[in-house]
Order: structure tokens, then C-alpha cells, then sequence
């Protein structure tokens, strides 16, 4: 169950889902930065990584695990929101199902309820395990997709941090 995007969302649509999950349930472990290894991380991995952390690591000196995890909790965002999966087709809001051929003949999709409570989507067993272990993480939150649009997610990670970011590049 998601929210129904004001009743915007039809059988035949595309969404992106998200997890909006705790930082500390992102299976991001401060150990690895005392093991040598930061500079194996994958740049969207050390994207999200607190600056002061970046920084203590970064001026040469040994950094003890105490002192990584310190700055982790002072430092790491509370939550962090994360792509699940893009462009999934949504094949019935509520008890409407999707009917290709009206979106053959340009028709709008039948929809019988405007106000539902469930959706179902087009995803592989191993897309709807990963949904249920975000599900079980976090809160899922739906997006409806512009039809012509055919990017994907450039990010990893986004939390309450990067808004001034945001804002700024947006002044």
C-alpha cells in the first residue's frame, strides 16, 4: 500500500519508489573506514559520508574506530532517502486493472474508484523481495513519472542535509 498520489496514478503508469529509511539501517558500517579500505568505497557510497569524517580521515592522522563512530552519530544524517527501483509499471490501482489495449487506441485507463488503497506493479521476485526489505526498513514513498521521461536516478542517497545544498544551487 502507498499513497495514491492524489488519485493522479492509473493502471499503465510508471512510478519511481523510494525508501525513506533510518541512516543506521543503510547497512553502512564505520569499520570499514579504519580497515585502509575508504578508497574502495564507490563514490556515490562516500557522497553521503559526513564531511567531518571525510575531513578527520583525510588529514593523514590514524582515526580510531571511537572516534569514527563519534563523528557518525553527531554527523550522519538521521534519515536518508533511497532509490529502490525506477519505472515500474503500475498494472492495477484498486481494482482497476491496466488495459493495453486502451492505451493502443489512446484512450484514457478505465478507473472506476478514484480514492484506493493498494497498487500493484510489474516487478521480478527479486524486485519484490528488495521491496519488501525496504518496506521492512523504512516507509516506501511513490512518485508518478512523466510519461516521455526516461532518466534515472543520479543519486544514492538524499537526507534533510542536502536542502541548503539544494536551495543554494537553486539562488
Amino acid at each position: 500500500e502507498v499513497n495514491t498520489i492524489a488519485g493522479f496514478l492509473r493502471p499503465g503508469n510508471e512510478i519511481d519508489i523510494f525508501v525513506n529509511i533510518p541512516f543506521k539501517a543503510t547497512g553502512f558500517d564505520a569499520s570499514i573506514m579504519t580497515s585502509g579500505l575508504t578508497d574502495k568505497l564507490p563514490p556515490s557510497v562516500a557522497a553521503i559520508l559526513p564531511p567531518l569524517l571525510v575531513e578527520a580521515l583525510e588529514s593523514g592522522g590514524a582515526v580510531d574506530q571511537a572516534t569514527i563512530e563519534a563523528l557518525m552519530s553527531t554527523s550522519a544524517p538521521s534519515y536518508i532517502i533511497m532509490p529502490v527501483m525506477q519505472k515500474v509499471r503500475v498494472l492495477a490501482t484498486g481494482r482497476d486493472p491496466y488495459r493495453e489495449n486502451l492505451d493502443q487506441l489512446r484512450y484514457p485507463q478505465a478507473r472506476s474508484e478514484r480514492n484506493f488503497s493498494t497498487v500493484t506493479i510489474d516487478v521480478s521476485p527479486e524486485e519484490a523481495a528488495l521491496l519488501s526489505a525496504a518496506e521492512d526498513k523504512g516507509d516506501l514513498l511513490a512518485y508518478l513519472r512523466n510519461r516521455d521521461d526516461t532518466t534515472m536516478a543520479d543519486f544514492s542517497g538524499v537526507s534533510a542535509d542536502d536542502l541548503f545544498g539544494n536551495a543554494s544551487r537553486m539562488a
